[in-house]
């Protein structure tokens, strides 16, 4: 009897160690698999926001263009034509509703200037952006000289495709 119940112990401990190995084993698998799901879903939203962020250096590079374009327009071409037309109350119009001008136009003040728009691409879908709807609105401030004025940019460059 002594002998039965010193085996059945020694069953006992030799099955216990197994289970006990078998667990840990998983214990590992289990470990190691969330592991590569949470490395994963780091290397994914690292992914999205670098695109996001692209996107939005894009962004800011065509609204940077755009405002130098406007710039250009403004100060070199149209506030001379305007007050040496009119005087410069004339630009008191464009106060509040501001002078709506479109990438067509900006593009044809300069020959820099149109370069500077023909490189307005959307680099996703290869299209330029559109010369009619991509516009600035100069609204210009008081004393209504040279640099008085502020931009606004309206961007159609199909950057929400």
């Amino acid at each position: 009897m002594k002998n039965r119940f010193t085996k059945s112990i020694f069953f006992l401990i030799i099955f216990y160690e197994v289970d006990n190995m078998k667990l840990k084993l998983d214990n590992k698998k289990i470990i190691i698999c969330g592991g590569v799901v949470i490395l994963a879903i780091i290397l994914i939203l690292a992914l999205v926001l670098s695109i996001k962020n692209n996107v939005k250096n894009r962004i800011n590079r065509y609204e940077t263009t755009m405002k130098e374009l406007a710039t250009t327009f403004y100060e070199e071409h149209y506030y001379n034509i305007i007050t040496n037309t009119f005087t410069s109350d004339y630009l008191e119009l464009y106060k509040d509703n501001g002078l709506e001008v479109d990438l067509d136009t900006l593009a044809n003040t300069t020959f820099e200037s149109k370069e500077k728009a023909k490189k307005l691409v959307n680099i996703k879908t290869k299209e330029s952006c559109d010369r009619s709807n991509t516009k600035v609105i100069i609204k210009t401030k008081e004393p209504y000289g040279i640099k008085d004025y502020s931009i606004e940019i309206k961007l159609d460059c199909g950057f929400d495709n």
